[in-house]
């Protein structure tokens, strides 16, 4: 470091003098370092604490510093962000959607009996209320946050985009071209909104009220920070406390009292809509069920939601429910370590720390089925590795299988296989060839070549596996050729890297004893170590036979 050195600013810290330091940036009169271990470094001026570490970063693993005029602003390896120093700007505020926490954002939600969670792959899996999407129980993939309404669900994908599924009779599901930047969907009866990062809100489709009954979504709307959708309105949190509100009316659910702030959530059914301010005042206007109003203050809350005739929070960890029990909803679970709420019409459902989820309620008859994924029951294993079948296919190894897994593929092959493997390729065997040579051999070799040495390699591994009680219908490894530890496969990418085609339920089969080096769930596969693994996939293929197969991940 070199220039203005008033405050030491420019003097190197004896202990970054040995480590390795992957990136710096400077203040106005401080500087920041971050080591290739994830630590951060700070020195120089530090009026505002801008010069030295927060014991926040304590055990944390950063990958980005920058550093302000006065303050800085770190992301941690898991993208939560981290800001200190001078804050009379709101500089070092991170805002909720930024903060790591699911305060502001949610892994689940519910929207009359229809209920979903995202999983750590980022697909929103279906709890209950299949039905309404043609039994579908997994809805798209690379999502961060749901919001679900009656009869469709939004979903906020990780590049700030929004997806919709369901009906379309009021233009719920038409999603705007140039929406971008969400941050949080709601979803109710016939309409769909969408907070972005810089807090305006972008809404298409219907609120139905009744004529002279609607509350037009304000021109100057402030900025807002979060939303909750009723069935026909919206309210709003703005970036001051303050509660905002428009849409259907016609129960006075869209018409906040004046003077209410320092609010930290909000919630809202049919009719009644309710805030939970920061000292535990729980505040309702609408037509609100008696039940429900009989809970004003819940010291500790910090979250809040309503089904139609009942209310829980998180309060300290743990559920709290108020209101009529009509449904069954004020039976709550008894853990703790809660971090986020939703509602549907006469039940809740609420996330753990570790990703678990919980249901309660009636949810008008409908089951929901919480996957193993989520924390819920295991599946009924069933050992056979094939129900219903047919003879087996013949093993196939397509084209550019062949190309891009020679080099494994040769391993698998005795010694005469590998010899009519190269002489179908054009080959000679007077000599042993090299894995390189045998990949050359394959790229200049022509599609019939390619062909009869495909054949020849698929009746190898027939042969190899005839011994097994079932023969694997696809190469074994050949789909997957490393996979790095920590890598989570999807049923869709396993479809992909087994080459399927026009194939429907699929699932994978969850082993009675642990793999060595995967976790195995119905919809996913992780690795968890180096080694290797075989996975049993199950499907119904187009002739609507139930089917199995094996798909090996090789770890490494």
């Amino acid at each position: 470091a070199w220039g203005n050195d008033n405050n030491g600013q420019a003097t190197v810290p004896a202990p970054l003098k040995d480590v390795k330091v992957v990136a710096v940036s400077a203040g106005e009169f401080h500087s920041l370092a971050l080591d290739e271990k994830g630590q951060v470094y700070a020195w120089g001026w530090n009026i505002a604490g801008q010069g030295a570490v927060p014991k926040s970063l304590n055990g944390v693993k950063a990958v980005a510093v920058s550093a302000g005029a006065t303050h800085n602003v770190a992301v941690d390896e898991n993208g939560q962000v981290y800001a200190w120093g001078w804050n009379f700007r709101g500089q070092s505020t991170v805002p909720p959607v930024l903060s790591g926490s699911y305060a502001r954002t949610m892994p689940i939600a519910m929207g009359g009996t229809a209920s979903l969670g995202i999983d750590d792959t980022g697909a929103t899996v279906i709890f209950s209320g299949k039905s309404l999407y043609g039994g579908l129980s997994t809805l798209g993939l690379n999502h961060v946050s749901v919001a679900a309404g009656p009869r469709h669900v939004l979903a906020v994908t990780t590049s700030g985009t929004v997806e919709a599924f369901g009906e379309y009779f009021a233009g719920q599901t038409a999603v705007p071209t140039d929406l971008n930047g969400v941050v949080q969907v709601v979803a109710g009866y016939a309409y769909s909104a969408a907070l972005r990062h810089d807090g305006r809100v972008v809404e298409w489709g219907s609120h139905t009220a009744p004529s002279g009954k609607l509350i037009s979504k304000p021109d100057d709307l402030p900025r807002v920070k979060h939303l909750a959708g009723g069935l026909t309105h919206i309210v709003g949190i703005t970036t001051d406390g303050k509660v905002v509100s428009w849409g259907n009316n016609a129960y006075g659910q869209a018409a906040p009292p004046d003077g209410l702030d320092k609010v930290i959530d909000v919630a809202a059914n049919a009719y009644c809509s309710a805030a939970l301010r920061e000292n535990g005042d729980i505040v309702y206007w609408g037509t609100c069920h008696y039940a429900l109003t009989s809970k004003e203050s819940l010291r500790g809350a910090t979250r809040i939601a309503m089904s139609a005739n009942s209310a829980a929070a998180i309060v300290d960890g743990s559920i709290t429910a108020w209101g009529d029990d009509f449904d069954g909803t004020l039976t709550v679970p008894q853990e703790n370590s809660f971090v986020a709420l939703a509602a549907g019409s006469g039940a809740f459902m609420a996330v753990k720390e570790n990703g678990d989820v919980v249901a309660w309620g009636n949810n008008g008859g409908e089951k929901f089925t919480i996957p193993e994924s989520f924390g819920g029951a295991p599946p009924v294993v069933n050992d056979e590795i094939c129900v219903d079948c047919q003879d087996q296919d013949p093993v196939v190894i397509n084209d550019e299988t062949l190309k891009a897994n020679a080099g494994f593929i040769v391993n698998l092959l005795t010694r005469e296989q590998l010899a009519l493997f190269i002489e179908a390729l054009g080959g000679s065997t007077t000599k042993p060839l090299t894995p390189l040579e045998i990949q050359a051999l394959v790229d200049a070799a022509t599609a019939a070549e390619r062909a009869n040495a495909r054949r020849v390699a698929a009746d190898a591994v027939v042969a190899g596996n005839a011994s097994s009680q079932s023969v694997a219908k696809v190469l074994p490894a050949s789909q997957s050729p490393l996979t790095k530890v920590g890598a989570v496969v999807s049923t869709r990418r396993a479809v992909q890297l087994l080459g399927l085609k026009k194939v429907s339920k699929v699932s994978f089969v969850v082993p009675k004893k642990s793999l060595p080096a995967c976790r195995v769930t119905v919809r996913s596969v992780r690795a968890t170590k180096v080694g290797s693994c075989d996975v049993k996939v199950r499907y119904t293929d187009a002739k609507k036979k139930t089917r199995s197969t094996t798909l090996t991940l090789v770890v490494g």
